[in-house]
């Protein structure tokens, strides 16, 4: 009898220091460290223009479905971004009648295919990545500080509100 020994989880070469330490890097500079690692090409953004330009078309060939047609409504083309498409994308192949593949393991359906195609352009040039780290600095930069003074102010107004209802 042949005795088979098991040994770790499969991957058994030596690992680098650097490859088991955590990454830190300012958030700023993720697009300049990406691009220095040529993670991406530095005309990425026209490639981001590209897709935008696809995904007007791919939005209007959605079927009609209560799923995709709540997220179609309340959505701008201008802020549909990789992880939008995602989410439309794993809708698509979620629902049986979307989801059928050929006997190629491609989609049957236009929609899901056009939206898969969409994806592998994203991933094609790892225009994800780039997005995502736009997305992370503006979020960062601005869109939470101006959340923050909204909940500031509307703490305010509701103390003097409380205040007024005390005085009456």
């Amino acid at each position: 009898a042949v005795e088979m020994k098991v040994q770790g989880d499969g991957n058994d070469k030596p690992r680098k220091p650097e490859e088991e330490l955590p990454i830190d890097i300012n958030f700023t500079k993720m697009e300049d460290w990406l691009s220095e690692r040529q993670k991406i090409k530095g005309d990425w953004r026209n490639v981001l223009r590209k897709i935008q330009e696809k995904l007007e078309g791919a939005i209007d060939g959605l079927p009609d479905n209560p799923a995709l047609n709540a997220i179609k409504e309340g959505i701008n083309i201008k802020d549909m971004n990789y992880f939008t498409c995602k989410k439309l994308r794993d809708i698509l192949t979620s629902e049986k009648d979307t989801a059928q593949k050929n006997w190629l393991g491609q989609y049957k359906n236009q929609a899901t295919k056009e939206w898969e195609v969409i994806l592998g352009l994203y991933h094609k040039e790892n225009v994800h990545l780039a997005e995502a780290a736009m997305i992370l600095n503006q979020n960062v930069c601005f869109e939470i500080p101006a959340l923050r003074k909204i909940v500031q102010h509307s703490l305010k107004q509701q103390q003097e509100l409380t205040r007024k209802e005390g005085e009456y």
